[in-house]
């Protein structure tokens, strides 16, 4: 495998194809991005047969996807097997100058199978162990073979917590549940947010957008944005929207298992005429411009990219209070402290319909929210500190120059 012409000083490892999308490929390329800008000689790293449409990103940096096809007889283990056949390809390559940042467990396994001596750090998007139980109807149990899968992402998660030489996660939330998980990661966990994606969303945008959905000025839209699945439990929306007065209407940007399965509830639900599937949307600009505010009803969202986006964008954001092991969402106790949105009771009915009252009944409280929300993420939603660590050595390689660019990072 080559994917560079020389060495690289980071290379970012991302959880899937490069190809595809999804919170970690978001994070990944975000982050890969802001080295490059740092002046970082930087490369990007996902897993998939399919190779991206171009060599390098949009701005500039190499990209390639690593083949991840187990041996034959060998895919009913794949996930115990893909550590090492990373690795494999990892071996061939010069290790980075001065870290790899993993958003993949496997990754991070692999980094440290690959390069005894190479900085790893995991910047943690979610346990997938936590996770998985959401993802499946609850009277369904995973066969034998299905939990031979789970029980090898349960084992990368734990090697990668102990490989790792700094695990870098977003909140105190994140930290407890890493810790609680594997307490070996303990004194290795460092606390830093991270940055989102920045959309332009103009007064214009927003009424060309919301005359395309012939909505009146009087009506309150309501936005959510993901996979159809199980854990995102868009159905939760549904059913609280039922309790909601008519002039708050639901728009669904997204696709998944569970798409025919909503658009039947809502149907179901009389709903029809308030609820609109967008699919998937390769511009949310639009949309975070039509929205009154943007929601999460998942199980499992730790520190989702999207109510990130919404805040970047001015907008309120009302999200599930955490409340593991029932629901995860770590960024619940961010807006507590910080401000910009509203939290309910995941498990109570009804909960979510109240905040959905409070920002319909009150517009002058909804926009003082999307004010706050875009401050906090204006101040906090950076990835300086991140970079720091990138730069920073630990005992695992010497202290290496830091670019200019970086140099008030590293001083702060």
């Amino acid at each position: 495998m080559s994917i560079a012409g020389e060495r690289c000083d980071v290379y970012v490892g991302c959880h899937g194809d490069l190809a595809g999308w999804g919170g970690a490929m978001i994070a990944g390329r975000g982050l890969a991005t802001a080295c490059a800008r740092a002046g970082l000689r930087t490369a990007l790293l996902g897993m998939g047969a399919r190779q991206p449409e171009s060599p390098v990103t949009a701005d500039g940096i190499p990209q390639r996807n690593v083949p991840v096809d187990p041996r034959p007889l060998l895919w009913r283990v794949h996930t115990w097997c893909l550590p090492r056949i990373l690795a494999r390809q990892l071996r061939a390559q010069a290790p980075p100058r001065l870290a790899f940042v993993s958003f993949s467990p496997f990754w991070t396994v692999a980094a440290r199978l690959a390069w005894r001596a190479t900085r790893v750090l995991f910047r943690y998007q979610g346990l997938l162990s936590n996770c998985l139980p959401f993802t499946r109807p609850p009277d369904d149990h995973p066969g034998f073979w299905e939990r031979i899968a789970e029980r090898g992402t349960h084992a990368g998660e734990r090697g990668a917590l102990r490989a790792a030489d700094l695990v870098l996660v977003p909140t105190q939330e994140h930290a407890r549940e890493i810790v609680a998980f594997e307490p070996a990661a303990r004194g290795r966990v460092h606390v830093c947010l991270e940055d989102c994606r920045r959309y332009d969303t103009p007064a214009a945008l927003r009424q060309q957008t919301r005359a395309s959905l012939r909505l009146s000025d009087a009506e309150f839209l309501i936005l959510l944005v993901g996979s159809c699945d199980r854990n995102k439990a868009f159905d939760h929306a549904l059913r609280e929207l039922a309790q909601v007065e008519p002039r708050g209407r639901l728009a669904i940007v997204g696709d998944g298992p569970q798409r025919h399965e909503l658009h039947e509830l809502a149907a179901t639900l009389g709903l029809t005429r308030r609820v609109h599937f967008a699919g998937v949307q390769a511009d949310m600009a639009p949309w975070y411009a039509a929205a009154d505010c943007v929601i999460s009803t998942s199980h499992y969202d730790t520190f989702p990219n999207v109510i990130r986006e919404a805040m970047a964008c001015g907008r309120p954001v009302v999200v599930p209070a955490h409340d593991p092991p029932r629901t995860y969402a770590g960024i619940s106790g961010l807006l507590q402290r910080e401000g910009g949105g509203l939290l309910y009771e995941r498990r109570r009915s009804g909960a979510l319909a109240e905040q959905l009252h409070t920002l319909l009944a009150d517009p002058p409280r909804a926009r003082e929210l999307g004010a706050a929300a875009r401050r906090v993420a204006q101040r906090l939603f950076r990835w300086d500190e991140t970079l720091s660590h990138v730069c920073n050595a630990t005992a695992h390689a010497p202290a290496v120059p830091i670019p200019s660019a970086l140099s008030r990072v590293a001083e702060s």
